[in-house]
């Protein structure tokens, strides 16, 4: 017997004797994933099969897809030469790609500062594609929404750069709890592309993205995650697939990454096709050779038979394909693919578990924005329900919808699940996008019936979860939100503020709820609004959770993970940004009544910043103070109190100021800590937070690590201390 056949041996010897047996060929089939499964099934019929792993399907039936891949795997053990078997890959960002469970999108689930749920929400994902017979995701996404124009601001958990790498961290290692890779992307600093459009040029200098972009992919890294997934775009014109400055010396060497490197869909193509900066296949496939892409996914493009050529006269090093295939045999070997059974089906999708699972995330995703006392509503009310996504039920982008679409719940059917349907009036108002004057007239006869009025306005990605797999079942193709989907104007179309306003001239409450997938400008509407919920993609549960909280029965606790500007021309409008900006020379800002400087007529600050979130229970912060417990150490207690009569839980951040730094503008202030707290009704509580050296840490001029010592500021829900280190 083959070493690497015997499990006795310990990895790396099986992976040494198996790539000594392999030819160039069977190397670059490692190299690459297939997707196309009518194409694979042509290749089997001829004996060849040029491919190490397949991408699910999710055009086909769950049950073709189930079959297909049994006999794929069949063929690879038992008809190939070496039998090393495939690696089948899937979607992750909110749940598993196929007929199963799906959480709420990301940029929800940032809003519950919960890692912990995280790790659940990641674990439960994980179950059910090992179940299904998928060993590898394509999540977590660790890119900063920092700019709200971007599409894919929905699959991020947020723009601060510690949230994004407490959030993955958590996720990597939950998927990964259940047997299934982790695979991180996109590296690096892909969500602020030029002119918020997707795959543009990143505008960052190198000092910035070690402080703000890195970070979360050190700590997914030190986490184990066993991938990484490149991007797009092009740092200084250089694109990320051939970049061997941050692909190789800073991600291998830095980093010390081992684990596998694939391309993103095309990647390695778009070098050619897209850049510019590879005159034809063989040249991209150098580029990207070079650059440590292990995998290209999913067309052999770079890694085709021109490249194969190029090794075999050694144009291209074998060292190079052997490199990247030990990877790629090293994570094969790690997830028991050559020593368990391989097993694929439906057992544990969808199960009770899980769908709990979904409706907890989801209570914890909503962020109340506003509430002038009309929430929650009296179960005696009568309530209509208005607007485009008063029954269409968005779930975001990279995931599928159900084959049971009775499984959707709208808001429509929670708020009637809570008030009863004789309770409830309904008038579409508007579509997406366009209204008619008679959609409007429906929606305002409901309103004439009811106590007060839910608007349910939003964004549309449904574009068959947001990647572009296939629409034809909608009558309506136009998408506002997801991969490709991105906006020159973040306000809501104008047919629903118009909707928003006639509601509002009925004199009734107005209730805005906004399912969207990225931060709108909503100020006119939030004037005109007596509460607003911003509830994100909620998935499976979210309409059953939306009219639990509108009734009362949940308490909203999310808190924004993104800014919301107050215009199109307020970007960008993070929060954490240095302490020179927003004017911070003149602080004169005007308005339309009093001109003034920076801006003449308005104050630069963000509309709703990050960290805002309002409830049903009021919690007072009552005190903050630090104590210095070492010489990189800081602890912080927070006194709080429940001054409701009912129990609930709070999100408690911690930022911090640097009054200066060596040579580098310091930030106005950075998150450090957080944490998720029960408090019980009426009671006061002291939750302890702490600052360590990583803290302190920053980027000096000179790009190097540095812990600033000195003065600095905590705050805390408006409350302060000073400490020096």
């Amino acid at each position: 017997m083959e070493i690497y056949k015997d499990k006795n041996y310990p990895v790396e010897e099986r992976v040494k004797n198996l790539l000594s047996l392999m030819t160039v060929e069977e190397k670059l089939a490692q190299m690459h994933i297939r997707q196309d499964y009518k194409d694979i099934e042509k290749s089997i019929r001829k004996g060849k099969m040029d491919f190490g792993g397949i991408y699910g399907s999710p055009r086909i039936s769950v049950k073709k897809q189930l079959s297909r891949m049994r006999a794929f795997q069949k063929y690879a053990v038992e008809k190939t030469r070496l039998g090393i078997p495939l690696l089948f890959y899937g979607e992750g960002i909110h749940g598993f790609n196929q007929d199963t469970t799906v959480f709420p999108q990301c940029i929800g689930m940032a809003s519950s500062f919960n890692p912990a749920l995280i790790e659940e929400v990641a674990a439960e994902i994980g179950k059910e594609a090992a179940s299904f017979g998928v060993n590898q995701l394509f999540a977590p996404n660790l890119d900063l929404a920092r700019e709200p124009r971007w599409g894919r601001v929905q699959e991020t958990y947020g723009e601060d750069p510690y949230l994004v790498s407490e959030m993955t961290s958590a996720y990597v290692k939950g998927l990964q709890s259940q047997n299934v890779a982790a695979t991180v992307k996109h590296y690096l600093a892909h969500g602020s592309p030029e002119n918020g459009l997707n795959l543009s040029t990143v505008h960052m200098g190198e000092r910035e993205i070690r402080e703000l972009s890195l970070p979360a992919f050190e700590k997914c890294i030190r986490s184990g995650a066993m991938a990484l997934m490149p991007a797009y775009h092009d740092l200084d014109g250089v694109p990320m697939h051939a970049n061997e400055k941050w692909m190789v010396e800073v991600l291998r060497k830095e980093l010390n990454f081992g684990g596998v490197t694939v391309s993103d869909w095309g990647g390695v193509s778009f070098l050619k096709n897209l850049c510019g900066a590879a005159k034809d296949g063989l040249e991209a496939g150098k580029l990207a050779i070079a650059a440590e892409v292990d995998i290209e996914a999913p067309d052999a493009v770079g890694y085709g038979e021109e490249f194969k050529a190029a090794v075999e006269r050694g144009e291209v090093s074998e060292k190079a394909l052997d490199r990247a295939v030990e990877r790629i045999l090293t994570l094969k070997f790690r997830l028991g693919l050559f020593d368990r059974e391989w097993k694929c089906g439906t057992k544990g999708l969808n199960t009770a578990r899980s769908l709990r699972l979904a409706k907890k995330a989801a209570e914890q995703s909503v962020v109340l924005l506003k509430n002038d006392g009309a929430l929650p509503f009296k179960n005696t009310m009568k309530i209509a329900v208005v607007g485009p996504a008063a029954k269409n039920v968005q779930l975001g982008g990279y995931c599928r919808y159900p084959e049971d679409l009775s499984r959707l719940v709208s808001v429509y059917d929670g708020i009637s699940a809570v008030a009863g349907k004789e309770n409830v009036f309904y008038g579409a108002g508007c579509g997406y996008f366009k209204g008619t004057d008679e959609q409007l007239c429906d929606a305002l006869e409901a309103c004439e019936k009811a106590d007060a009025v839910v608007v349910a306005c939003g964004d549309k990605g449904n574009f068959y979860g947001g990647v572009g797999w296939g629409d034809e079942e909608q009558t309506d193709t136009t998408v506002s939100c997801g991969e490709g989907f991105d906006v020159h104007d973040l306000r809501l179309p104008e047919c629903q503020r118009k909707l928003v306003s006639a509601v509002k001239a009925t004199g009734k409450k107005v209730i805005l709820i906004l399912a969207t997938g990225r931060p709108s400008v909503i100020i006119d509407e939030y004037e005109k609004a007596d509460a607003v919920l911003q509830t994100w993609y909620l998935g499976f549960k979210g309409g059953e959770v939306i009219g639990e909280i509108l009734f009362g029965k949940t308490n909203p606790t999310g808190k924004l993970a993104v800014s919301f500007p107050r215009s199109n021309g307020h970007l960008p409008c993070y929060y954490n940004y240095g302490i020179n900006c927003k004017g911070a020379l003149y602080r004169s800002y005007g308005s339309e009544e009093k001109p003034g400087r920076s801006y003449v007529f308005d104050k630069p600050d963000a509309f709703l910043p990050f960290g805002f979130g309002l409830g049903y229970v009021p919690v007072e912060y009552k005190s903050v103070k630090t104590v210095k417990e070492g010489e990189n150490t800081v602890r912080v207690t927070v006194t709080l109190k429940n001054a409701g009569d009912r129990d609930t839980e709070e999100s408690v951040l911690v930022f911090l100021r640097s009054k200066s730094r060596e040579g580098v503008v310091p930030y106005v202030k950075e998150l450090k800590a957080f944490t998720r707290t029960k408090i019980k009704a009426g009671k006061e509580k002291r939750v302890n937070l702490y600052l360590d050296e990583e803290s302190f840490t920053y980027i000096g001029a000179d790009l190097k690590k540095k812990v600033g010592k000195g003065d600095y500021t905590v705050f805390v829900n408006g409350l302060s201390a000073d400490f020096t280190l």
